[in-house]
């Protein structure tokens, strides 16, 4: 693990030109090493879950529409693979447009999240611009409002594993205090915040007693299957 990070962040140092020769490399090297095994320092999601899995191992797999900067001439270029130039930053702020399927619009900003989310970055975005419930289309009709994209969005980053992992992705929705669906926005943080607090209440009350139960269950006083009857045992 630590050769993979430590060798791919010197690797790649190395043909930048960031060292001025090969002790200076080698250097650099041991110094992460020791720096990750002690555990002075340590990177973030993305670097543990990405970085040099194509220098160490040889692992790819096609382009999944991120982009890099060539070291060579500086310039923003499209990835020809997943992991040889990876995804390795962890927090991203992206922008929406009040627009359902264009480039930079609400549908597209899904599909650039999840791209984030497959390999454990997190992302924020400020959907100030969407209109609000019942404002008017261009094409005619209502919007359906903030909230009803807001709860796809969620429903999305819930469905995607950060990084293929068991966490959940993490993702930062943000609204101006002017916004017409302000307030369901609001009691929308609200009911999620409960739930969050009920889940804690009642994992610590099945912890309670099914700890109780348990205990009942290999109670030495009570033998065979009557451990798992309700009668002869305490619990």
């Amino acid at each position: 693990m630590f050769n993979r990070l430590a060798g791919t962040w010197t690797y790649w140092g190395w043909k930048g030109g960031y060292f001025s020769d090969e002790e200076d490399a080698r250097t650099y090297y041991d110094e992460m090493c020791y720096m990750l095994a002690a555990q002075m320092a340590a990177p973030n999601s993305p670097q543990w879950f990405n970085t040099g899995m194509h220098w160490a191992y040889g692992i790819d797999g096609p382009s999944q529409g991120h982009h890099y900067v060539d070291y060579k001439t500086g310039k923003l270029t499209r990835s020809a693979s997943a992991y040889e130039h990876p995804q390795p930053h962890a927090c991203f702020i992206q922008s929406v447009s009040d627009d359902l399927v264009n480039e930079g619009g609400i549908m597209d900003l899904w599909v650039r999240e999840a791209r984030l989310f497959k390999y454990g970055s997190g992302t924020g975005s400020n959907f100030s611009r969407i209109r609000g419930e019942g404002e008017s289309l261009s094409g005619g009709g209502r919007s359906s409002g903030l909230m009803s994209f807001l709860r796809i969005g969620d429903r999305a980053a819930g469905a995607i594993k950060s990084g293929g992992t068991t966490r959940r992705a993490a993702k930062m929705v943000t609204v101006d205090v002017d916004h017409p669906d302000i307030e369901a926005y609001v009691d929308w943080k609200v009911v999620e915040e409960q739930k969050v607090a009920a889940l804690v209440a009642g994992s610590k009350l099945a912890q309670l007693h099914m700890g109780e139960v348990m205990a009942a269950c290999h109670d030495e006083a009570v033998s065979g299957d009557d451990r798992f009857d309700r009668a002869p045992t305490s619990a």
